[in-house]
């Protein structure tokens, strides 16, 4: 499961942005790195709440996939669950059986409800940042 962070539900970014001009793309990374470390930090705490941590790793794999990267309209950020545990199942497929369950076990949906519940702080912290630069 990738998880995408982007300037979409923010009002008015795209204003913003080209008043920035060249600033624009080191605002974008600012955004994105901070929003993306918001939803990391929300998903670990919750992988703990949710007793999932005892899965061996599962917490630690929440990861960026990669750096910011600057797109047409506007940037995004992948947070992934990177690696496997020491039986080799990879922790992305750990993540979606213990978020979507199987057909015999229900699913807890501690990412989804995560996302759903983090987002719009995620959202804010960007465009708190992205004022920032505008200020400067």
């Amino acid at each position: 499961m990738r998880i995408y962070i982007n300037g979409d539900g923010i009002e008015g970014l795209a204003r913003k942005l080209a008043s920035l001009g060249d600033k624009a793309r080191g605002a974008i990374n600012d955004m994105l790195m901070q929003g993306s470390d918001y939803m990391i930090d929300a998903l670990q705490q919750a992988c703990t709440s949710y007793g999932h941590d005892r899965t061996g790793g599962l917490r630690e794999s929440i990861q960026r996939k990669s750096a910011p990267k600057v797109t047409e309209d506007g940037g995004e950020v992948i947070i992934t669950f990177k690696g496997a545990n020491e039986y080799g199942t990879r922790y992305g497929e750990i993540m979606a059986y213990l978020n979507y369950g199987t057909s015999h076990i229900r699913g807890d949906h501690w990412v989804d409800n995560t996302v759903d519940l983090a987002k719009p702080l995620a959202e804010q912290i960007m465009s708190d940042v992205l004022d920032k630069h505008l200020a400067e």
